[in-house]
């Protein structure tokens, strides 16, 4: 399926906050985690507060726009119903 190659590995326990050092020698804690299925421009990310998937379609967006265009993370889990 689509979501297999997006985040791979199982999540027991909820992700792990990462960060990276900057060059003053403080650390950046990551807000989230993501990647991009380039051929279909579909962008994927989890957040900390909100384990489920959120996909973004880029080809929704008008690509040749100067503007850019921002979307608030969506950092709550929201319920879907199956029946």
């Amino acid at each position: 399926g689509e979501c297999e190659p997006v985040f791979p590995y199982p999540r027991v326990g909820g992700p792990a906050a990462g960060c990276c050092v900057l060059e003053d020698g403080q650390y950046e804690v990551t807000l989230f985690t993501s990647c991009c299925n380039a051929d279909r421009g579909i962008y994927y990310y989890t957040t900390y507060g909100n384990h489920q998937i959120t996909a973004v379609d880029m080809h929704r967006e008008n690509l040749d726009e100067t503007a850019l265009v921002r979307y608030t993370p969506v950092e709550t889990e929201q319920i879907r119903m199956q029946n």
